[in-house]
């Protein structure tokens, strides 16, 4: 099974890594979980990035993950329930940009600019890809750009490849440019595609470690953080 861990949070000696809570969350939303972890203090994390369909499953195979972070709903609910995940909830919603290095002319422009490349996740696993082929389609623009397009196996390597080069605008979440730090972005508006809900689940039945991360993940103190690195507020959360 391949997959991309970021390991050393917190972590100091093989056996506090031993003992670390194994999370397995969208690449989208990795930024975000890093500043969770280490402004709320929450211990020994172990973050397993990758999309959300390729997390899914995994999980469905068994993989020993302790707490999943999806970027939908979908895909949850249906894990729920075959008793794969539990007690699943959606505590923030997800907010669609095009990054660019240089300023942002709005999704029409990079669209319609023959000469550019545009960066998405891939649709059927990644919930920010689904989401900007679902607005560029709204918008008119999909079947022209399609020779254009750049696909990443997840919202981070959509975005790798605009800051890299590879392409010159990507479709990524908003948490994901203002983490960047650098470049320009500009909002999908949001009636262009249906609502990015990131869910919290239980893998398997939990574990008391996994609830007590899940509970401070739904407080007010993360909801204030989430805010700022860029997500909106669920009635949910």
């Amino acid at each position: 099974m391949k997959r991309l861990v970021i390991a050393g949070l917190l972590l100091a000696s093989g056996a506090a890594q031993a003992e670390s809570l194994r999370v397995a969350v969208a690449a989208s939303f990795a930024s975000t979980l890093r500043q969770l972890v280490v402004q709320l203090d929450l211990g020994d994390v172990q973050l397993i990035l990758g999309a959300t369909g390729k997390l899914a499953t995994e999980i469905e195979f068994g993989a020993p993950y302790d707490v999943w972070i999806a970027a939908e709903t979908q895909r949850p609910l249906s894990l729920e329930a075959r008793g794969s995940v539990s007690a699943c909830r959606v505590f923030a919603q997800g907010v669609l940009v095009v990054w660019s290095p240089r300023q942002a002319d709005g999704m029409a422009g990079w669209a319609q600019a023959g000469n550019l490349r545009v960066a998405i996740a891939e649709p059927r696993i990644a919930p920010y890809g689904r989401a900007a082929q679902t607005a560029l389609e709204r918008a008119g623009l999909w079947t022209g750009l399609q020779p254009r397009l750049v696909r990443g196996k997840n919202a981070a390597q959509a975005l790798q490849f605009a800051v890299t080069g590879h392409a010159q605008a990507a479709f990524v979440a908003k948490a994901q440019a203002l983490a960047l730090g650098q470049g320009h972005f500009w909002v999908v508006p949001d009636d262009l595609y249906e609502p990015i809900q990131h869910s919290l689940c239980l893998v398997g039945v939990g574990s008391a470690a996994g609830a007590v991360f899940q509970q401070r993940l739904l407080g007010r103190e993360a909801q204030v953080i989430l805010q700022t690195q860029g997500y909106h507020r669920t009635d949910d959360g």
